[in-house]
């Protein structure tokens, strides 16, 4: 899942990168494709990659192993966040 919303962040920022600034074609084996789009890509990715992981890492149920199972939704023992989820 969390592999997916990063490839959305790379696709949406550079069609909108390159669709308001494009104007050097990337690679004539796609016409539209442009530097100005690559590179949108690849910024809007970092950023909202990094924005997305500060909001999933402070939630425990996203970080807390799963011991028992519940069909409660979004239930969790309270337990401590491990220290490499701390940015």
């Amino acid at each position: 899942m969390y592999v997916y919303g990063v490839m959305s962040f790379n696709d949406a920022g550079a069609y909108f990168a390159g669709s308001a600034f494009g104007r050097t074609p990337l690679i004539k084996l796609s016409p539209n494709k442009t530097v100005e789009g690559y590179i949108g890509g690849a910024v809007v990715t970092v950023v909202l990659t990094y924005l997305y992981t500060r909001l999933i890492f402070d939630k425990p149920y996203m970080v807390c192993p799963v011991e028992k199972l519940s069909f409660k939704p979004f239930f969790y023992e309270s337990c401590e966040i491990p220290l490499v989820y701390s940015l």
